[in-house]
């Protein structure tokens, strides 16, 4: 099984730049990150290709729009199951392995979305 994480982000470099690190963490890596970007400069695009990460990259940038952007992501990932995550996200370790293990065994196919539990952690 495939997994492609989307991550739609606007003008927020930093809150980005902070949320690789969780993704590149998990114990059950992507395959893709596909990255739609619509900030005023594309100092993303340049950041992406400046560091290396344990899967694909691929960065888009289109005009400003949340739906836009998502259907853009959904376009051009390859996975069979598609994250979408804010650009600011803080994931547990375990949280990609623990879905596909939920779609993994979910044999009769009842299942077309989860979601996960937002737990604000102290400083």
């Amino acid at each position: 099984m495939k997994i492609s994480v989307i991550i739609c982000t606007r003008n927020r470099f930093d809150d980005f730049t902070k949320t690789l690190p969780s993704i590149a963490a998990q114990t059950r890596l992507p395959d893709e990150l596909v990255v739609v970007d619509t900030s005023d400069e594309k100092k993303l695009e340049e950041y992406l290709g400046s560091i290396n990460m344990p899967f694909s990259v691929r960065y888009f940038h289109t005009q400003p729009g949340l739906t836009l952007q998502r259907n853009h992501g959904i376009r051009e990932s390859q996975g069979d199951l598609l994250f979408f995550f804010d650009d600011d996200v803080v994931l547990d370790v375990n949280y990609l392995a623990e879905v596909e293990n939920v779609v993994a065994n979910d044999i009769n196919h009842e299942i077309g979305a989860v979601g996960g539990k937002i737990i604000e952690k102290s400083s």
